[in-house]
């Protein structure tokens, strides 16, 4: 047998796998709430309101750093930058963030390099980044934002950097996008009835959404229609649910082979609000994973494409993903006080995790990573 046909069938093997243990979750998760009532102590829309900054790096990525650092001081954030936590390892860098907790406090934690340059502490044998904000008790409760720029090289971070720059500064050709919003679904694990369900909330909301554009894997040319969307159009926010692998989603087909295709995203900078498995496995050997490869998208000189977006690192459960994902997009995005990209998904998981009990809570908040600048406040409107 050749490699290269070998290859082929051990890929096919293992996303036969991924989909097995996705699939298992079409049966439904009883919730029980009775093992994370301390939840509700975490649920404090202020405890973010801050401009305590830690940024853990390796000395290599420093310099493209350095306008987004500028950035963050001009607007009132106190930043920290650590690069000598990473390089030691994982008890580095969780010391780090706990000495930092502890004298000063703190809101905001951005890793910035790929796993091999800083690395991230495992659950069930997957990153778990989400673990290094567990400051406080023996709970479930993040005790800050915690997110990742995850890059190998400077030009994928001065790239990454400057969209995040202007979508900050909101310093677009157009702001039209502003107002657009995906939403894409699967047929499994009651996915029609999810996403119609997201996209007529949105579609009501038209102070904050003039056009929502649903696909669903039912449709006859979900594909297509949902390249064209992104493309001509573009959006502000990308609500996602599918079955997933770590080269992107699967239940309509968006992948890391598809990016090339899009030229411009509609001239639009939006966040992907992913419920799909191992999008977010940044470990994953073969190279980028979905989530790595979508921030990546644009240059420098032609900046295009999403700035962050909400992934797992292994297969999950679709019930706890689905029910947040819910919660984001039918309540808290029109709640004045939730403002950042790092809150919405916070708050929402935090909310979504009071349904189910330990077990599912666990794995769900440390396997959900946030790629991108989880302080980022989000453009809701365009004007």
């Amino acid at each position: 047998m050749s490699l290269k046909k070998y290859l082929v069938i051990l890929l096919t093997f293992l996303i036969v796998i991924s989909f097995s243990s996705c699939q298992k979750e079409d049966t439904p998760i009883e919730p029980d709430s009775t093992e994370n009532k301390e939840i509700d102590n975490g649920i404090d829309f202020n405890r973010f309101k801050g401009e305590e900054m830690l940024i853990i790096t390796v000395d290599k990525f420093v310099n493209e750093l350095q306008p987004f650092i500028n950035y963050k001081k001009s607007i009132g954030m106190n930043v920290v930058l650590n690069t000598f936590a990473a390089p030691v390892g994982v008890e580095a860098i969780k010391n780090a963030i706990q000495a930092k907790y502890e004298k000063d406090g703190l809101h905001f934690i951005i890793l910035v390099g790929d796993i091999e340059d800083v690395p991230s502490p495992y659950f069930q044998g997957s990153p778990s980044d989400p673990s290094y904000a567990l400051l406080e008790g023996d709970d479930l409760i993040g005790d800050a934002l915690i997110s990742r720029i995850s890059v190998k090289s400077y030009a994928e971070l001065k790239n990454i950097v400057n969209k995040l720059l202007i979508y900050q500064k909101g310093e677009f050709r157009s702001k039209d996008w502003i107002t657009n919003a995906i939403v894409v679904g699967t047929y499994h694990f009651d996915g029609v009835n999810h996403t119609s369900g997201i996209t007529s909330v949105l579609r009501n909301h038209t102070s904050y959404f003039k056009n929502v554009y649903q696909v669903l894997e039912t449709d006859q040319n979900p594909h297509p229609d949902l390249m064209n969307a992104i493309e001509n159009n573009g959006a502000n926010m990308i609500v996602y649910n599918s079955h997933g692998f770590s080269d992107g989603f699967y239940s309509i087909a968006f992948k890391n082979n598809h990016l090339p295709e899009l030229k411009t995203f509609g001239n639009s900078f939006p966040f992907i609000h992913g419920a799909a498995c191992l999008t977010g496995s940044f470990e994953w050997s073969v190279g980028d994973c979905f989530a790595e490869a979508v921030l990546k998208t644009g240059t420098y000189e032609k900046p295009a494409g999403p700035i962050g977006m909400l992934a797992f690192s292994r297969s999950t459960d679709a019930a706890p993903a689905m029910t947040a994902q819910r919660i984001a997009f039918k309540e808290l995005y029109f709640d004045d006080k939730i403002e950042t990209i790092g809150e919405l998904c916070y708050f929402s998981n935090l909310l979504a995790m009071k349904e189910f009990d330990t077990a599912h809570s666990e794995q769900f908040y440390k396997h959900w990573h946030l790629f991108g600048d989880c302080s980022m406040s989000i453009w809701k409107h365009a004007e």
